[in-house]
């Protein structure tokens, strides 16, 4: 491990865990991460190579992160800090059979136990949903 810190980070593939992945390791930190485009984790694995790792893992699958915490665990070590950026995008086209967007807005923003709405948003010809199920985080926009 290099003087840096052991930081550990979801959503590595693109975006903003893309950017932490490179800015930490250029101030000189060691970077384990996942993502669930495997192309692209193979990518990073070979643009950085040891002490740095990255996984492919589908962060919705409770047992696929189980699996890998154990894997970075027993081969890491605990990480020095967590960066849990990874988060499941719900993209949808309304239909015309749907009815109009009001009626699929407040379709999609009925919370239940099981889903809780953190964000809703209604303009002229669009809407955004955010919210949470179980342990997922989701995002609409229609």
């Amino acid at each position: 491990m290099t003087n840096g810190r052991f930081i550990l980070i979801t959503g590595v593939t693109r975006g903003l865990g893309r950017a932490m992945v490179d800015e930490f390791i250029q101030r000189g930190h060691t970077v384990v991460g996942c993502g669930r485009t495997t192309a692209e984790v193979k990518k990073l694995r070979q643009r950085y190579g040891t002490p740095h790792d990255f996984y492919s893992v589908d962060v919705s699958s409770d047992e696929a992160v189980k699996s890998w915490a154990s894997i970075v665990l027993a081969s890491h070590g605990v990480p020095e800090y967590w960066i849990i950026n990874a988060v499941t995008l719900e993209t949808m086209q309304a239909k015309e059979s749907d009815g109009d967007l009001k009626a699929v807005f407040d379709k999609l923003t009925v919370s239940t136990p099981a889903r809780k709405v953190t964000y809703k948003f209604m303009g002229p010809n669009f809407f955004v949903v955010t919210g949470e199920e179980g342990k997922t985080t989701f995002y609409t926009r229609i």
